[in-house]
């Protein structure tokens, strides 16, 4: 998916200040989150737009499961 996509779904922009995207790209970078409800949302990072990851927190850890996500995926999770 594009950027204009991914915001128009929703998604917010949150800037990340990556001093090494920063020097290898020129720009700092940013995520686009999607939070679907407590423990589990939706990131794309800058540098690869189409490479979505589904995250579902597991309970009492920091640990995730992350699973990655195509278009469709992501619009049929949006769309319940």
């Amino acid at each position: 998916m594009e950027y204009q996509e991914y915001i128009s779904l929703g998604f917010k922009r949150i800037e990340t200040n990556d001093a090494v995207e920063l020097k290898r790209t020129g720009y700092a970078g940013f995520i686009l989150t999607k939070k679907l409800r407590n423990g589990v949302f939706i990131d794309v990072y800058s540098g690869d737009l189409l490479d979505p990851k589904l995250y579902v927190k597991k309970k009492n850890s920091i640990e995730c499961f992350i699973l990655q996500l195509s278009r469709e995926d992501i619009l049929e999770l949006l769309s319940e």
